[in-house]
């Protein structure tokens, strides 16, 4: 619930700087939040992961090529496992 709170809060409460996209303040705003779960472990972290793309894809924050071409990098499930 705080990962989610904590992304809520930084995409809606906090002002998006000056140069920054609204898209990339949200980008912003679902990395934080994936970071944030990925420590707190609410979910094992392909968990947070996948729920992060949902909400990214849902949202329209992200395409779904840009969702999912992060999910073929080999490299990405080395450190995450």
């Amino acid at each position: 619930a705080i990962t989610v709170g904590v992304g809520l809060f930084i995409r809606f409460m906090l002002p998006i700087p000056e140069g920054v996209s609204q898209q990339g303040w949200s980008i912003l705003a679902l990395f934080v939040a994936t970071v944030l779960g990925i420590v707190t472990r609410p979910l094992p972290a392909p968990g947070v992961a996948f729920c992060s793309l949902a909400v990214g894809l849902m949202s329209k924050t992200l395409t779904f090529k840009e969702g999912v071409a992060a999910f073929t990098d080999e490299v990405l499930w080395l450190v995450v496992l």
